[in-house]
């Protein structure tokens, strides 16, 4: 995907970390680790492990299970790629042959490992060295976006506009749900192949729509229903490339013209965004950006209407335990990505959703996604 001199810087610094911590070396376990440093990107399966190996002192390998073996040799940049074993479960003991391969790399005392499970497979085979949880080496790298991935992320977010505007443009009397998704996901699969000439990665974009009193639901599923005027309809469009999500956008449509009260709601919702965007600037602590929305909301009565924290990292991985919310205190710095969900849900009535994928700056934020959310630009009155 990028090219190798930025998959070896990223190595680089992953080591002096891992120096900096004592650590003999890393085992990476999570994809999303993975694809950062040895720029594999796989479909990742429990039963399935699939690790790089890190030494803070030598050459970099990575261990592949016979169905992943030649797709990682044609993709990663890693010189030493190992097929670790065929299948599991299996009478194969891939974790005491793991143990002689960081036994041979010289790997030893101190090694740090992403995840607990693999911590206590490993730490049986190795019963005298010292196996720590450092999953955030990588996912600390990996929240500071460089120039190359904000690039890729403002050049297939523009995909999500694109679908929104598919989205908008279909809303008719007697459509289906799923039918707008449908050709939506079409269009925009279409005009994604003709324009980027080399993609990987799964499906690069995810539609979904949900109309009338179902909209008060923010994670219900698209269905059959039939559109009728009136309805409101929330709509989420969302690209990734490269295991990268690069777009995410939420919008409440209003399929004829909003009453009073409607635009009342809608007014507030997006003025509860503007007062999120406020506070994601650099320095700020990420539970602050969503109490800062919820005082707002508690002021007018609407606390009770907020179903969802106010919004998550986005990179390679979902959220990557990063939330704005309350009890997060993550200190937020120019080059991160967050997706702001500003939605409401009105009890027994409809749900508000605005939504949108910013990048922070040195001064502030800035959209990474653009279609409009003014009430004139998602009022449909065709």
């Amino acid at each position: 995907m990028f090219n190798v001199s930025i998959y070896k810087e990223r190595l680089e610094r992953a080591k002096r970390v891992a120096a900096s911590k004592g650590l003999a070396g890393l085992i990476l376990t999570r994809p999303s680790s993975i694809t950062y440093i040895a720029g594999f990107l796989h479909m990742p399966m429990a039963e399935r492990p699939l690790y790089a190996v890190v030494p803070t002192d030598g050459e970099p390998f990575l261990l592949a299970p016979a169905i992943e073996y030649a797709h990682a040799k044609s993709k990663s940049w890693f010189k030493d790629i190992r097929l670790w074993y065929v299948d599991l479960p299996s009478s194969e003991q891939p974790f005491k042959s793991l143990a002689k391969m960081l036994g041979d790399a010289g790997i030893s005392g101190k090694i740090g490992v992403e995840d607990s499970a693999s911590i206590a497979a490993i730490q049986k085979e190795m019963p005298g060295t010292a196996l720590v949880n450092t999953r955030d080496v990588v996912r600390d790298l990996r929240m500071i976006k460089s120039k190359e991935e904000i690039d890729l992320m403002r050049n297939r977010g523009k995909y999500a506009d694109f679908a929104m505007g598919i989205v908008k443009e279909s809303v008719r009397e007697g459509v289906t749900e799923l039918e707008i998704v449908g050709k939506a996901v079409h269009e925009t699969l279409s005009k994604i192949a003709k324009e980027v000439p080399e993609t990987d990665g799964p499906v690069p974009i995810d539609v979904r729509i949900v109309a009338g009193s179902r909209s008060e639901f923010p994670h219900a599923f698209s269905c059959t229903r039939k559109l009728k005027r009136g309805d409101i309809v929330d709509a989420v469009a969302m690209t990734s490339a490269y295991g990268y999500e690069c777009g995410e956008i939420g919008r409440t449509l209003f399929f004829g013209e909003p009453s009073e009260k409607q635009r009342k709601i809608y007014e507030i919702a997006l003025k509860g965004m503007e007062v999120a965007r406020g506070a994601l600037k650099p320095g700020a602590i990420t539970g602050d950006v969503h109490k800062a929305r919820f005082e707002y909301l508690k002021g007018l009565g609407y606390e009770k209407c907020i179903r969802a924290k106010t919004g998550a990292l986005r990179g390679l991985e979902t959220r990557d335990d990063v939330y704005l919310y309350e009890l997060d205190k993550t200190i937020i710095r120019p080059g991160m990505t967050f997706a702001i969900n500003a939605g409401l849900s009105i009890p027994g009535d409809n749900g508000y959703r605005i939504g949108d994928l910013f990048l922070v700056t040195e001064k502030g934020n800035e959209h990474v996604t653009q279609f409009p959310y003014d009430i004139e630009s998602v009022t449909i009155r065709a």
